[in-house]
């Protein structure tokens, strides 16, 4: 199968192609405010290196959000509008989810992706599914969240690490809750690829219609709630 996915969440995007069992390739660049017309140009490159066109392409893979809001709806409405044209499935991936996809070693992940001024787009992840709606989040109301998901330890991980850890680790350590940070790398294109693999198995729907933007509004309200489903799960199988 010849798999194309598309990043165009964060300031540097990408494009990546997997043609049968090879090894994937990818081509990475700054949008410049002009990233309609680069994405278009990157990947007819990302082609043409492979000597291939896009109507060669059998499946579409593409980035929801949330990030960018101009990025995250050009990537999406280019992608769905190939997939529709071409007649070929699309699997739509959250940045929050692929970035516990990359920390999925750990028992409870804490996505994080720099928002607004002093919030983070947030997802729980616990033993590798989600554990809560995914959320625009200051330190604070994050602290709160995780002391009430019955989880000793929490690991931070994503874009959002760097600018509020020290925060978070004060406000989580008023309320108990104890959190470790993991370095898993930049997101891109080709971690959409390795996803879309599993996914295809999985039973994911396909459909250009099912597939929408992850958009993340600030709370209006009290925070969402923990499913502690995971947690309690996790507990009965270790006794």
């Amino acid at each position: 199968m010849i798999t194309l996915a598309l990043e165009t969440t964060a300031e540097r995007c990408s494009v990546a192609l997997k043609v049968g069992g090879a090894a994937p390739i990818e081509r990475s660049f700054m949008h410049e405010m002009r990233l309609l017309a680069r994405l278009t140009d990157e990947v007819e490159q990302l082609l043409r290196d492979s000597n291939l066109c896009l109507t060669n392409v059998e499946r579409l893979v593409v980035c929801t959000g949330p990030g960018s809001f101009t990025g995250t709806r050009i990537g999406l409405v280019t992608a769905k509008v190939w997939a529709a044209t071409l007649s070929i499935p699309i699997v739509g991936i959250s940045m929050l989810e692929a970035i516990a996809h990359l920390a999925r070693d750990e028992a409870a992940v804490c996505s994080l992706i720099r928002a607004l001024p002093g919030m983070a787009y947030v997802g729980l992840w616990i033993a590798g599914k989600p554990a809560a709606e995914p959320a625009m989040l200051s330190a604070a109301a994050l602290a709160e969240l995780l002391a009430r998901s019955q989880q000793p330890i929490w690991t931070l991980c994503g874009p959002g690490v760097d600018t509020l850890t020290a925060e978070i680790e004060t406000e989580c350590g008023r309320l108990g809750v104890i959190t470790t940070t993991v370095d898993i790398g930049p997101i891109s294109a080709l971690t959409l690829i390795e996803m879309a693999e599993h996914f295809g198995r999985d039973g994911r729907s396909t459909d250009a219609q099912s597939i929408s933007a992850a958009y993340v509004a600030p709370p209006r309200t009290a925070p969402p709630k923990v499913s502690t489903a995971s947690a309690m799960s996790r507990s009965e199988a270790a006794q």
